[in-house]
């Protein structure tokens, strides 16, 4: 049985207990942000790779992306080396598939698994695609099974786990001939014979790794592969969780989302916790195999009504850093229904779903731009009825922004995403810390560094959202963004996050900006006492109140810009 961190304790099954099986359940009381726990290689054993798509841009032991990546993914002109980011990558010598930042992530990736034999099949892959013409990337699930089948005490954790090896597997990926052709690379690679005890060894281990491993993916930042702990995969799942996980190098990391009493079971959520009830319960079952009966899922809950069930709302009003004060606008938000009230428009966001959230291909603006008008006449029933925050409309917002955010509709793409901010965003993640939230920021922040806000034509329109924009002091709103965002990285995922990274940069950047010396000393102000009345004004006159008046905008531009 793998060991918990300090702070946890798990609660064996009991057949008279209903609900899950096993728990795991807190030793003390955590605050809503808190770190509950670390999950390492220092604890129970852990599998932590890359994606094998990006291999060459990441360091495959400590997990840190190449300057390469990241300037790729930010700053197309950039040379220099980003923050979090290491300098140059080095391939392994044996192998040439695996990449290491240094002699030291090459020397504790060989004593972990590279030098029990990860190194020679990866070889003996070259090898093969060469002589074949083939591609020599490997797949993410068999480099994830290799290392199972080569560490013993690995092997020893994923035995633990539970895999539903019987349940009927349909999901992209998870279909029995695609396991069982993972299955016969890995156990041949592996050194091991291909008899039937290794072969079904070999089933036996990927069906839990597919039960039990996590995805750190987060494209926006470069980051991908899969997370193995088996002390991790015990917490079990909730569509309405009291905690969450973030990823960072070999590390995972389990945050309170809310106040957890000591004593109480934690939960995650396995799924985008957000998406409708159908959507959510076919990715549990395809997937994780069973049937969530949480509250969201028994009620049909959406977005609005879980909002207000958070039992920390109040962190809105009291965080000096929050964007969202009024409290009650969460607990009594101004949506026409809700939508467990109306079956129609149920199974219509179930038919227009996978549209609006599909990605978009390579399009010209005239394409874009009719793209995305589709999709909003799609969701028209949720504009009406005040539903901004519900799954697809807040995508299909995401979507409006980045068709404006460019030099002469600025002003247009800043609007949304302050829309965004203030009328999806708090309701979909109502704790102020969490990821969702500290993204919101960081997109008007991007818009502001882009260039002047801008808005094209003539119109009344235009003309109102120039006047607003020429009030707007965009340097000083960068920096407290920034200064916010910095704020909530550690309790959102980490400091170790790309996103703080980026934000600190940006705001080294801003405050060697010359002729400003009234404005800094007003934002280090803020800093030294954000609670204080006058800093507090401060904040309120150059961020929050020229989003909210920016936010105002939004309806009058989808309506002037993709009206009928």
């Amino acid at each position: 049985m793998p060991t918990l961190p300090p702070g946890l304790i798990l609660r064996p099954a009991d057949p008279m207990r209903r609900g899950p099986g096993r728990s795991v359940l807190t030793r003390r009381a955590f605050a809503a942000g808190d770190t509950i726990a670390e999950f390492s290689d220092s604890g129970a054993p852990t599998v932590a790779i890359p994606d094998s798509a990006r291999l060459s841009q990441t360091c495959s032991h400590c997990l840190k992306p190449s300057a390469h990546l990241l300037n790729t993914l930010h700053f197309p002109h950039g040379t220099g080396v980003p923050r979090g980011a290491v300098p140059k990558l080095h391939a392994c010598t044996g192998c040439r598939m695996s990449w290491y930042c240094g002699v030291a992530c090459q020397r504790a990736d060989w004593k972990l698994v590279h030098g029990k034999g990860e190194c020679k099949a990866f070889k003996e892959s070259c090898e093969h695609a060469a002589k074949t013409g083939t591609p020599p990337e490997v797949p993410t699930p068999v480099r994830a099974l290799l290392q199972v089948l080569l560490r013993p005490e690995m092997r020893a954790a994923v035995f633990e786990m539970e895999g539903h090896e019987d349940e009927e597997r349909v999901a992209p990926g998870t279909r029995p001939f695609e396991m069982a052709l993972q299955v016969r690379v890995a156990v041949e690679w592996a050194g091991l014979e291909l008899n039937n005890k290794n072969l079904s060894m070999g089933m036996d281990a990927t069906c839990k790794l597919q039960v039990n491993s996590f995805s750190r993916r987060d494209d926006d930042f470069g980051q991908g592969g899969m997370y193995v702990n088996a002390a991790l995969a015990m917490v079990n799942h909730s569509c309405i969780p009291n905690a969450y996980v973030a990823f960072t190098g070999r590390k995972a990391i389990l945050h309170a989302y809310r106040d957890i009493k000591e004593g109480e079971e934690v939960t995650i959520s396995y799924t985008e916790h957000d998406r409708q009830r159908s959507l959510r319960q076919h990715h549990l079952k395809t997937h994780y195999y069973f049937k969530c009966k949480c509250l969201r899922c028994t009620e049909d809950l959406d977005v609005y009504q879980v909002c207000q069930m958070y039992p920390n709302l109040e962190l809105n009003a009291s965080d000096p850093f929050s964007l969202v004060r009024d409290v009650d606008k969460l607990r009594n938000p101004t949506v026409k229904y809700f939508l467990n009230s109306d079956k129609s428009i149920q199974r219509h966001l179930k038919k227009i779903t996978p549209t609006c959230i599909g990605d978009f291909q390579t399009l010209g603006d005239a394409a874009m731009r009719k793209e995305v008008h589709q999709r909003l006449k799609l969701c028209l029933q949720l504009l009406k009825a005040d539903l901004f925050a519900v799954e697809p409309l807040n995508t299909v917002f995401g979507y409006v922004t980045v068709y404006f955010a460019k030099p002469n509709t600025l002003a247009y793409a800043f609007a949304i995403a302050c829309f965004q901010a203030l009328y999806c965003d708090p309701y979909i993640s109502p704790a102020p810390f969490t990821a969702t939230r500290v993204k919101g920021m960081f997109m008007i922040v991007k818009l502001l560094t882009m260039g002047p806000l801008s808005a094209k034509g003539k119109g009344e329109l235009a003309t109102k959202l120039s006047q607003f924009s020429s009030k707007v002091d965009q340097p000083t709103m960068c920096q407290m963004l920034l200064i916010a965002v910095i704020h909530f990285c550690p309790l959102a995922k980490s400091d170790e996050w790309q996103l703080c990274y980026q934000a600190q940069d940006l705001l080294d950047d801003l405050k060697s900006l010359k002729g400003r010396d009234k404005e800094n000393a007003l934002v280090d102000a803020f800093v030294k006492n954000p609670n204080g009345q006058e800093e507090q004004r401060f904040f309120n006159t150059v961020v929050r109140e020229p989003i909210q008046e920016a936010a105002g905008f939004a309806s009058e531009i989808l309506f002037t810009e993709f009206g009928d």
